[in-house]
């Protein structure tokens, strides 16, 4: 299927929070060590985790809600029983969220991402879930690392985020 029909499938809204969640922990955790830092810290370094920490409680808050209010039985992607994913062109989903304590440093690119690219990695943990390694899905392009470091670390968070873990690389 298409980019575009996969962006359709509706994910699980437990899987989405699980991840927004993980990333919260992260901009949190990264507070903290600014925190820790004292006078060091530049004020827009702060006030751009700040901002993430809002922006990721808020959308932690609508999938909630989302939760609460939809007792509709729509099937999800989680439901669907697929095992694995072979996805061709797949420098189109380069643009994943990331965090860093670092702002306007170039080459990183948007920490903020993409709905594509979420939609893809929402895909990907589930059924890294059900399997319980880091399986599941196979990346095809002609031109995934062009431009930075960050291309092939989010390479690993969707294909291997638990070596990622046991590195302790967040």
């Amino acid at each position: 299927m298409s980019h575009d029909q996969f962006g359709k499938i509706p994910q699980s809204p437990e899987m989405q929070q699980q991840i927004l969640q993980a990333e919260l922990d992260t901009v949190e955790e990264n507070l903290e060590v600014l925190k820790q830092q004292g006078h060091d810290v530049s004020s827009g370094m702060l006030k751009g985790l700040i901002k993430r920490k809002e922006n990721l409680t808020a959308k932690i808050a609508t999938i909630q809600y989302q939760m609460d209010q939809n007792k509709d039985t729509v099937i999800d992607f989680k439901q669907m029983g697929i095992d694995h994913i072979f996805v061709d062109e797949s420098h189109q989903f380069k643009n994943l969220m990331f965090n860093t304590r670092h702002d306007r440093v170039a080459g990183l690119g948007n920490s903020e991402g993409s709905q594509r690219a979420l939609n893809l990695l929402y895909a990907i943990r589930t059924i890294q879930e059900q399997t319980g390694k880091d399986l599941g899905a196979t990346f095809l392009s002609g031109k995934t690392i062009s431009n930075s470091l960050t291309e092939l670390y989010l390479l690993f968070k969707y294909l291997h985020p638990k070596e990622l873990e046991n590195q302790d690389i967040r």
